[in-house]
């Protein structure tokens, strides 16, 4: 153990740090620096390749449950109930600080908060039918938790001014710090020449031929908006169309985001897959980023491909916005909804090499201000 770690017994109490997930990946880069600080109980379902962490105390929740969210979600707020109030106090012992991520746990001391479902559910739109009835279900659920969760007597950390304000309006919460997410700046780079083969994997792997433009969506489909990414792409105008292919990685139902792109004649140029863990190297193969979404506290996965080197097509409106200055290094959409507003932000790139260029180096530079350690920092600074 480091001698410059404190002493304070410290316990990180979130669903899940592995790479899967937008939300997955930033608690993992917080505990892997947090650690070199504190001496932490990591208490999750799964932290990936635990073996690089035999400096954490990992307390498994058992067994593991991936779906159904609501199951997840409330089986863990259970235990991490048990476990943190109610065997302390039969024991007679004092339970260490925790963190934790939004509605994980409802005995939290600081709560770093992500996403806000009380504001999500004034734009979500959900389809009309068994799956669009669950998620209803189940963003009501989300609401409640938070309901109970989030007291006035507990420290926040907003990811953004956004969420920040989200929180103050929806739960009247005051003691709030806002911490931007970070970025591994050395895993998400720009290409390099060493890349090639593993880049000429992916094209393979996809079917991408060499040479065609790769328009890049990460994220859940129906909130980070591919419909309308689809439809933005499907108006690009033809030549440049023709030389164009959008990836969208991503949970959500492929199926019907297959027939949207069915329906607007570009099937075969719209490849849709689920989360992977090489998400780095996808966007190095990749030419343009594009995140069209309705709701986004910030977006991890803008940051993400800024560090990479892209040039980035965002909703004004995502949090990750704070960091971008329009036509300098990224372009922001005023109605993400617009599919002809995505369209010429999209064809303006495919046309312009220089400004995909100009507008990836200048995303490059913002990212690195947002270094993971430097956010680290941050947090040790605020949990003291």
């Amino acid at each position: 153990m480091s001698s410059k770690r404190t002493k304070l017994n410290f316990t990180f109490a979130v669903h899940d740090f592995h790479r899967r997930g937008g939300h997955e990946r930033s608690n993992l880069e917080l505990l892997r620096r947090l650690r070199k600080k504190f001496k932490i109980e990591a208490f999750a379902y799964e932290l990936e390749h635990e073996e690089d962490f035999d400096d954490v105390e990992f307390s498994e929740v058992k067994p593991r449950i991936h779906k159904p969210d609501s199951l997840k979600i409330f089986y863990f707020l259970l235990v991490s109930f048990y476990k943190f109030c109610l065997l302390p106090r039969f024991r007679g012992e004092k339970r260490s600080r925790i963190l934790s991520t939004g509605t994980a746990s409802c005995v939290s001391d600081i709560v770093q908060v992500q996403f806000v479902n009380a504001r999500w559910k004034r734009s979500a739109v959900f389809p009309e039918n068994a799956w669009g009835t669950y998620q209803k279900v189940l963003l009501a659920f989300h609401i409640l938790v938070e309901r109970i969760v989030y007291r006035p007597e507990k420290k926040y950390i907003a990811i953004s001014n956004s969420v920040r304000e989200e929180l103050e309006e929806e739960f009247q919460l005051k003691n709030i710090d806002v911490i931007h997410h970070g970025v591994d700046t050395k895993d998400f780079r720009p290409v390099a020449a060493s890349d090639g083969e593993s880049i000429r994997g992916l094209r393979k792997e996809f079917r991408v031929a060499e040479g065609r433009i790769v328009i890049l969506f990460v994220g859940a489909y129906e909130r980070k908006g591919l419909a309308s990414a689809i439809e933005g792409f499907a108006g690009i105008p033809g030549p440049l169309l023709a030389n164009a292919c959008l990836i969208a990685v991503g949970g959500g139902n492929r199926e019907f985001y297959r027939q949207i792109a069915k329906n607007y004649n570009v099937e075969s140029k719209v490849i849709l897959l689920p989360n992977r863990a090489d998400i780095a190297e996808i966007y190095r193969m990749s030419d343009i980023f594009l995140l069209p979404t309705r709701y986004e506290p910030f977006g991890l996965v803008v940051l993400e491909a800024m560090a990479s080197g892209l040039p980035v097509v965002v909703s004004a409106s995502a949090g990750a916005a704070e960091l971008i200055e329009d036509g300098v290094n990224g372009q922001l959409l005023k109605d993400p909804k617009n599919g002809q507003e995505i369209s010429l932000a999209l064809a303006r790139l495919i046309e312009d090499q220089g400004l995909r260029i100009k507008l990836g180096e200048a995303a490059r530079a913002t990212a690195l201000q947002h270094d993971w350690d430097i956010v680290a920092d941050a947090y040790a600074a605020l949990i003291g």
